[in-house]
């Protein structure tokens, strides 16, 4: 996995010290790669599933500082690959960082284009309520309906909020 991301910035020439990265998830985990992991590059495909997998796994560690560095290292690396920015997005949530969650699912969807996904839709309501952006939301809403009409947690969703925001409109008593 780590060769393929090494393969990467050799190929990209990108500036970064990735050795000494590794090494610092390696020694924190103890076990989270056996063998220790060659640092040069070979003819392993840059591989998205493998990067997913290890950003997973370091989430899974409770490792989430070195997850959101390989998340952030991977948009860089990859900044078109739907899985890479998906699981960015994820991890940026994970972390609270509405924005780069926003801005990752933004990008997803514009790659997506017409075929927008439905996760994509409720991950992003999901942010924009989070960044308490509730009209934007409510737009997103009704773009994924008319794109998905019979799915129902979306209607659920649109209500809930519809709801929310009247309440919000009404003045105190």
């Amino acid at each position: 996995m780590w060769s393929c991301i090494v393969q990467a910035v050799n190929r990209d020439h990108i500036n970064l010290d990735l050795e000494a990265f590794m090494n610092s998830m390696i020694e924190k985990s103890g076990e989270l790669l056996s063998p220790r992991p060659s640092f040069a590059a070979t003819e392993l495909p840059i591989d998205a599933a493998n990067i997913c997998e290890g950003i997973a796994l370091l989430v899974a560690k409770d490792m989430t500082a070195e997850a959101v560095e390989m998340a952030n290292l991977a948009t860089v690396l990859m900044p078109n690959d739907t899985d890479i920015l998906w699981m960015g997005a994820l991890v940026a949530q994970l972390v609270q960082d509405w924005k780069k969650a926003h801005d990752l699912l933004q990008q997803l969807k514009v790659i997506q284009g017409d075929e927008v996904e439905l996760q994509t839709y409720q991950q992003l309501v999901r942010v924009l309520r989070c960044m308490e952006m509730e009209a934007e939301a409510i737009e997103t809403i009704k773009v994924a309906m008319n794109r998905f009409p019979s799915d129902e947690a979306l209607q659920s969703e649109y209500e809930f909020l519809i709801a929310l925001n009247s309440k919000a409109a009404q003045p105190a008593s």
